[in-house]
């Protein structure tokens, strides 16, 4: 463990380490440390013999590692930075897996990046060694407190090379990858945790750390991509780097890209100039472009701000090179004209807007809902909308079904039940016909504790909004916009419920949901499939079977990429565990999740927040003891026995975290608190089916009938 200041981090460090029994020794090199560290480190000392102190001077952590492994008498080596941790069995898991895989010379597993101080958890970017060398150009895609590796492979690669300041482990992985492609292993379990905080190397050197890692890539693969260069410099425009004080961006970036010369291909250093408007002979040709295209005025036109919701890279505020905000928008127009039909109606668009902001839209056609609904709906959509096409129906409302990629039906009233960059995408593609005499009303989806400013030009194209959750609620109740009106509970289907009822098992299923097509950061998987894992450890290799049954994992998957690695890592997670399953859902989905759900015990999610009720409100409604975070839609459900909700903190909405939602906040769940609910929900009986809604049913229809009759009749029918 190397150790310099590290605060009040070191003793969760140390202590994460020495409760594993396998941890036969923990050398520490401590570089002199003036916090108190060493004083602290003295009593751990006297109080546990596996603790040593190597304590003086250092060129830094490389040089501390290569001292501490000198002086290691363990035939398996690994380290722990003083201010990460080791969870809990980790050092038993790398031990179990090279003593089964003899050939191995190391192994990692999977990481988690923590923030102590706001709650926010998130996977590390792992990847499986079979991506192999290569796969190092796009990041360093292992976590470096999961790995384990033997004394011979650390005789074999020599000692770390102290020449690297922040990226000697980027190296270390390299030469192993380089030297033994075939002989590293993975485990698909949580094997190291890494904290994020200000004051680490990684968050004080950012510039460092981009050109090291540049510099070694070049020195295995003969050039390096600009990609680290390129990232550093967006982080310096989102403000996650510091520029030097007293010196531009523009100077600071030419220094960095000339000290990168030799590293990179001339074609993609000359490309990584022109794109920071660093090369003389394009600058000022780029500067007059982008400036001409500006004069156009673009940005004012009410269809740039749909477009800048369906492609957020257009927006003028989004991180890239300084020259060509306008000549990206410019060049969209002149791409999407074909595509686009409003595009070719910008007059007529701006004509109507106004009419509509001053109330002056009237309809002439029948009373009725055209249902404007995805083309390819997942099960959480669908779900939900055959729950708001029953609701309709009840109310006996005339009702069409209309795909977005089609055109709306013949009644007076669009319900687009889209997200808003899709309802964007419509609008822009079936154009103004669809909107004229017709009254819109918008059931959007959300997530966050607020509603994103580029999506607010959505308003004006809509007299209505029903909240389909109590998120979408808090998030345009302040300030002014169409009237809102939160959706009456919906009648999960019941109807359903009777023709599968539960079936016995011999072990308890637990269900967990995965949609590829959705942000790995909302769906939190990572932190369920950990839940499930703490509230039933796995036996040790080769011990029987307890008496009781073994609960089971059972993931349903949405939407797979075979090139997803979230994809990848379920299953290896399957491979690794008999009690994971993986169940890929077809494109009848519906159907088989409900016949899924009739053999299951439990419902599993800890997603960081909910746009919908529909999965967890019909796993409740079938009787399925549900866990989900107390979040989003899912604090809409009714109160009921086999319900229980995870308490939640609020934390920030990281960058590129999910679209959108940067500067809200949604839960972040805990998971001392779900891995007792998982083992609380597993000791009771799954209930009978029951329909959550039955009871106030005709009054819900009744007022859904009534404030679409309200709408249509607002807006001049008779």
């Amino acid at each position: 463990m190397p150790c310099f200041n590290p605060g009040p981090f070191l003793q969760d460090a140390l202590a994460s380490v020495l409760a594993q029994p396998e941890c036969l020794e923990l050398l520490v090199a401590d570089g002199c440390s003036t916090d108190g560290s060493l004083e602290a480190l003295k009593e751990f000392a006297s109080a546990d013999a596996r603790v040593r102190i190597l304590s003086g001077p250092d060129r830094g952590p490389a040089d501390a590692l290569n001292k501490a492994f000198a002086q290691a008498r363990g035939t398996l080596i690994g380290w722990l930075n003083a201010d990460d941790l080791s969870p809990p069995g980790a050092l038993a898991r790398a031990l179990e897996a090279l003593a089964a895989n003899s050939h191995w010379l190391m192994v990692y597993g999977e990481g988690e990046e923590f923030d102590g101080s706001t709650g926010i958890r998130q996977r590390y970017p792992t990847l499986q060694p079979k991506v192999g060398l290569g796969g190092f150009c796009s990041h360093c895609f292992i976590c470096q407190p999961t790995v384990v590796f033997r004394r011979t492979m650390g005789l074999l690669l020599g000692p770390f090379d102290c020449h690297w300041r922040t990226a000697f482990d980027f190296d270390y992985w390299l030469r192993a990858f380089a030297a033994f492609p075939d002989r590293i292993g993975y485990l698909p379990t949580l094997q190291g945790l890494t904290r994020l905080h200000a004051s680490t190397i990684t968050s004080r050197q950012r510039a460092l750390v981009a050109l090291e890692a540049t510099a070694l890539l070049a020195r295995h693969f003969g050039a390096a991509p600009p990609t680290r260069l390129h990232a550093y410099a967006l982080e310096l425009q989102l403000g996650l780097a510091e520029l030097p004080a007293g010196c531009s961006l523009s100077k600071h970036l030419e220094e960095g890209f000339a000290q990168a010369e030799p590293w990179l291909d001339p074609a993609d250093l000359h490309q990584l100039r022109r794109n920071w408007l660093l090369d003389d002979n394009s600058a000022a040709g780029q500067r007059a472009a982008e400036q001409a295209a500006a004069a156009a005025d673009l940005f004012s036109r009410p269809t740039a701000a749909l477009l800048q919701i369906v492609q957020p890279h257009l927006r003028s505020q989004h991180p890239g090179p300084p020259a060509g905000p306008h000549l990206r928008l410019q060049a969209a127009f002149a791409q999407g004209a074909s595509r686009y039909r409003l595009l070719q109606q910008e007059s007529d668009l701006q004509h109507w807007l106004k009419r509509r902001a001053h109330g002056a839209i009237c309809t002439s056609l029948p009373f009725g809902v055209n249902l404007i609904q995805p083309d390819q709906p997942g099960c959480e959509a669908g779900l939900w909308l055959q729950a708001l096409i029953a609701g309709l129906r009840a109310a006996q409302v005339p009702l069409v079904l209309c795909n977005q990629s089609s055109e709306p039906g013949p009644y007076a009233i669009n319900l687009i039940a889209l997200s808003p960059p899709d309802h964007a995408g419509w609008l822009l593609s079936r154009g103004l016909k669809p909107q004229l005499d017709r009254v819109a009303i918008a059931a959007w989806p959300w997530i966050a504790s607020g509603w994103p400013e580029a999506w607010r030009p959505l308003l004006a194209h809509v007299d209505e909004i029903w909240a389909p959750n109590g998120a979408v609620v808090k998030a345009l109740a302040a300030g002014s916009g169409p009237r809102l009106w939160p959706i009456p509970a919906l009648d999960w289907p019941a109807n359903q419920l009777s023709h599968h009822p539960a079936a016995a098992v011999e072990s308890p299923c637990v269900l967990l949901h995965v949609d590829g097509r959705i942000s790995p950061h909302l769906l939190n998987t990572f932190a369920a499939v950990e839940v499930f894992r703490r509230a039933f450890p796995a036996p040790p290799s080769g011990a029987l079977p307890g008496i009781t049954p073994r609960p089971q994992l059972l993931i349903l998957v949405e939407h797979a990429e075979a090139s997803d690695p979230e994809w990848q890592w379920l299953q290896a997670c399957g491979a690794h565990d008999p009690r994971i399953t993986l169940q890929v859902l077809n494109a009848a989905s519906r159907d088989q999740l409900i016949c899924l759900m009739a053999k299951a015990h439990g419902w599993l999610s800890l997603q960081r927040s909910y746009a919908l009720p529909s999965l967890l409100a019909t796993a409740q409604a079938m009787g399925l003891q549900v866990i989900a975070t107390a979040s989003g839609a899912a604090l809409d459900l009714m109160g009921s026995a086999n319900l229980q909700l995870v308490p939640a903190c609020q934390v920030s909405i990281g960058r590129v975290a999910f679209p959108d939602a940067e500067g809200f906040s949604w839960g972040e769940p805990d998971l001392g608190a779900a891995v007792a609910a998982l083992r609380r929900a597993l000791k009771r009986p799954r209930l009978a089916p029951f329909p959550t809604a039955a009871e106030q049913g005709a009054d819900s229809a009744q007022a859904m009938r009534d404030r679409l009759l309200q709408l249509w009749m607002r807006h001049g029918a008779t």
